[in-house]
């Protein structure tokens, strides 16, 4: 089930929209070692309260922005490679929070997901795109609704 929540700035008797937040994304993920992962931080702002700025944690430090590691424009992180290499002390297993920051607003826990890293996939899916594909952009969204 797919569930809105609505943040709202109140101004005498009016009342503005500030943030949407789709809730319903799961909150446990299993990721395949050296495979592309993408989670998801859907919001709908006003953009008369300014652009939001996403973070995300991973077991409670940012994430740093890299060539591997990056957080789109949607919120989105994109992970391009999946790592768990437990001997180096290096994986992306952990659990993951995104934060919405509207400036001069105040900031909201958007969603928290723990991810747990399976081996590699028995297929050639461990080629990378060069680029961050189209399609993993252009699907994020919210619809106002109750889905059940």
């Amino acid at each position: 089930m797919f569930k809105i929540l609505l943040f709202y700035f109140f101004s005498g008797d009016n009342a503005q929209t500030l943030l949407s937040v789709k809730t319903g994304d799961p909150d446990y993920v299993i990721a395949h070692k050296n495979c592309a992962l993408a989670l998801n931080c859907s919001v709908l702002y006003n953009a008369s309260f300014g652009y939001p700025r996403f973070t995300w944690l991973k077991n409670g430090a940012p994430v740093e922005d890299s060539r591997r590691v990056h957080v789109l424009e949607n919120g989105t992180l994109f992970i391009r490679r999946v790592l768990h290499k437990l001997k180096k002390d290096v994986t992306d297993q952990g659990t993951y929070r995104c934060i919405v920051e509207l400036s001069e607003v105040g900031k909201v826990i958007v969603r928290d997901v723990k991810v747990d890293i399976a081996g590699e996939k028995p297929w050639s899916e461990t080629e990378f795109p060069a680029i961050i594909p189209q399609s993993l952009t252009s699907f994020i969204g919210v619809a106002m609704v109750e889905l059940t």
